[in-house]
């Protein structure tokens, strides 16, 4: 059984190498590419071997780790061998379940924020980058910047596009397109499922119609067809020439 290593030995050493305090527990010594007193760096390391192939898993720097706090990482990572568990594919899991559960309480504004930072760089008009933060945020954002990207749909989508189709028609093609621009970026850049972002832009919509409808292809001709329908409402009403119907003579 290897001797444990002392917490004195932790603290002072600085000759690189692994030193094995035992239980799978290795500390790491490394020379520091930056500049620092000591000019090393140090770690935990967990190896274990699984059919046949060696793997060795990190447990975290020190000192922010100390020796007791390793000792009982380890300890919990050999439990999991025993379960048949294996650590590093585990740790994987849980690192992608956590950034999931991360990226499901993002609202669309933080998203529309993290989208326009994400494209800033190459937008050269400081003008356009302004057009994009205000529409998504005084237009859509009293209506889905609040909700978490998940739960936005092609019906929240329409209520931030038609109060501004008659009166605004080219600013609501632009929103729409950027809402869809985010949400896109969202399926892309993000751990966000790309269903998401279909069930908001109706990528999978089967009928071609509806999803062109949707996705804006006939928005223009509904819009024009709502801004017929309002100049005909508005229009005075012009009296009708009432024709009496003939009373029958029998």
């Amino acid at each position: 059984m290897a001797e444990k290593i002392a917490a004195l030995f932790v603290k002072h050493v600085s000759h690189p190498g692994k030193y094995c305090d035992g239980g799978n527990l290795y500390l790491q010594v490394r020379k520091s590419t930056r500049k620092i007193p000591s000019g090393v760096t140090k770690s935990w390391l967990f190896r274990y071997s699984r059919f046949g192939k060696e793997t060795w898993m990190g447990l975290g720097p020190y000192p922010d780790v100390s020796l007791s706090e390793a000792r009982n990482l380890a300890t919990r990572e050999r439990k999991k061998i025993l379960q048949d568990i294996d650590p590093l594919t585990d740790k994987r899991a849980r690192k992608i379940a956590a950034r999931l559960a991360h990226d499901k309480m993002l609202s669309f504004a933080e998203c529309a924020e993290l989208y326009v930072d994400s494209q800033a760089p190459g937008w050269s008009n400081p003008k356009h980058i302004g057009q994009w933060r205000s529409t998504l945020k005084n237009v859509a954002g009293p209506i889905i910047g609040h909700l978490p990207v998940d739960q936005i749909d092609t019906a929240l989508v329409m209520r931030c596009i038609e109060p501004i189709w008659t009166t605004k028609t080219e600013t609501a093609s632009r929103l729409r397109g950027r809402i869809e621009a985010v949400l896109d970026w969202c399926a892309e850049s993000t751990n966000y499922a790309a269903d998401v972002a279909e069930m908001a832009l109706a990528h999978t919509v089967r009928d071609k119609t509806e999803a062109a409808y949707r996705r804006g292809d006939l928005f223009e001709k509904r819009a024009r067809l709502m801004a017929d329908w309002t100049r005909y409402c508005s229009k005075p009403a012009v009296p009708a020439a009432v024709v009496a119907i003939r009373q029958g003579t029998g």
